[in-house]
């Protein structure tokens, strides 16, 4: 696993969703399990979720992500989405045990904040059914939590444009980099003063360092900032101004989100989700469940 999942959870509370999405490759090349299984892939999110750190202060950012992934627009389409609605389905059902008490119910001893492999054991372990805890009363809590999401939507709206705006903004100046190279190829042959070979020092410098990020921070914008004004030194041509104009940091300009769009999409999320959590809600009485916790690996 090249991240942990502690370190997923802080690119969470830091804002950097595409990062945290990764979380979700990690949990299926770690457990060996089938991307499309999506049942038992949210089994291990909750169990992951519920053994690393996981609180309702974090609930913050799955209301954020649930609006994005319900706006529907790139990238929180195709396979972001199902990985975004597997961390929200995990983290809902995360606050429905907080809310209830479960937690200790669900949290091994054996842990010690480090990754369990066995993928079995984990499956039996959170299938055991608490005292007094049902499937009717989990969908009631399920239920109350989607309200609860919904109602926060207006809210949080301009906020949630504005982290869609600064993801956005780094894809985007990814793809005008690449632009840049093409037009800079057309230049090659007739270059006898390091026309090309000087901006592309710059441009590979900066693609370098954008390649792995997946929102704007401060940092990133300095960095973008300081490529502009090294080729804005250059004397630069109208069509490189014109990309230079369009890397630039800007406020949101985003289009307002289409309420009657996001209520329908929220509806078939609630559903999907709902089905999946039903799925994996104690199938087991805790009598008859294993006496051991999941084992660690050495």
């Amino acid at each position: 696993m090249d991240a942990t999942t502690e370190e997923y959870l802080d690119a969470l509370r830091k804002g950097d969703y595409l990062q945290a999405l990764q979380w979700v490759n990690s949990l299926v090349e770690w457990y060996d399990v089938s991307e499309g299984d999506a049942d038992t892939v949210l089994q291990l999110a909750i169990f992951e979720l519920i053994h690393h750190g996981f609180s309702p202060e974090d609930f913050h950012h799955i209301q954020l992500l649930y609006i994005l992934l319900y706006d529907h627009l790139p990238p929180f389409i195709e396979q972001v989405a199902y990985q975004a609605t597997i961390l929200c389905s995990a983290a809902i059902q995360c606050m429905v045990y907080y809310e209830n008490d479960l937690i200790p119910f669900y949290l091994t001893t054996s842990m010690n904040h480090k990754m369990a492999d066995n993928r079995d054991e984990i499956l039996d372990w959170m299938q055991r059914s608490p005292v007094n805890f049902d499937v009717t009363k989990n969908n009631d809590g399920l239920s109350e939590k989607y309200k609860f999401l919904n109602q926060g939507f207006s809210r949080l709206e301009s906020q949630a444009r504005e982290i869609r705006r600064k993801i956005n903004h780094v894809f985007n100046c990814q793809l005008l980099l690449q632009t840049y190279v093409e037009e800079l190829a057309k230049y090659h042959d007739k270059d006898d003063n390091g026309f090309t070979a000087v901006r592309l020092g710059v441009i590979n410098s900066l693609t370098h360092y954008l390649c792995d990020k997946t929102i704007m921070t401060e940092e990133v914008e300095n960095k973008i900032a300081s490529f502009v004004n090294k080729i804005q030194e250059m004397d630069p041509k109208d069509w490189e101004k014109l990309l230079l104009d369009k890397m630039r940091p800007k406020t949101s300009s985003d289009k307002p989100f289409v309420s009657w769009f996001f209520d329908k999409a929220a509806e078939k999320f609630q559903l999907l989700s709902v089905k999946m959590l039903n799925h994996i809600v104690p199938k087991v009485d805790a009598t008859d469940a294993p006496s051991q916790t999941p084992q660690q690996k050495n």
